[in-house]
């Protein structure tokens, strides 16, 4: 039986280089004139700044499903960068670092008490290093017990 001319590995390192490194594409070494026919689009790079004309990423919606102890609160999570959680138990704890109130936007300070996404054993949520202030939780158990 006659062997392939290319070994079964040269494959799948070929492309594999290919993903890593695009200007080993053929035609890229020929700059622009090499790409000739072919749509080329320009990457704008976002500065840190706020110069730039790049629209900011979409917010996470974030909303409090329901209040389930005093210690744990359920949330519905939809976040186009981090994906959807249609309820999350979120666990009441001491803020470790500075950050800010998904819900609210108010500042959060060392030592405040937080609500935080609870995993389930070794697997962590993509969106746990996120906090809900307790004061925000406090104020939505108390508008909801007004309307009742």
């Amino acid at each position: 039986m006659a062997q392939p001319g290319f070994a079964y590995d040269d494959v799948f390192e070929g492309a594999l280089m290919r993903l890593l490194d695009p200007s080993r594409l053929p035609g890229t070494r020929d700059g622009p004139a090499g790409a000739a026919g072919r749509r080329m689009r320009r990457v704008r790079i976002a500065r840190g700044d706020g110069a730039s004309g790049v629209a900011a990423p979409a917010a996470a919606r974030v909303r409090i499903v329901e209040i389930l102890s005093d210690t744990s609160v359920s949330v519905r999570w939809s976040d186009p960068r981090s994906g959807h959680f249609g309820e999350q138990v979120w666990r009441c704890v001491t803020a470790r670092t500075a950050s800010r109130c998904v819900l609210t936007g108010m500042p959060i300070h060392c030592g405040d008490r937080v609500y935080r996404p609870q995993g389930r054993g070794r697997t962590v949520p993509c969106n746990w290093d996120r906090m809900i202030h307790a004061a925000a939780v406090a104020s939505r158990s108390s508008h909801d017990a007004s309307d009742e």
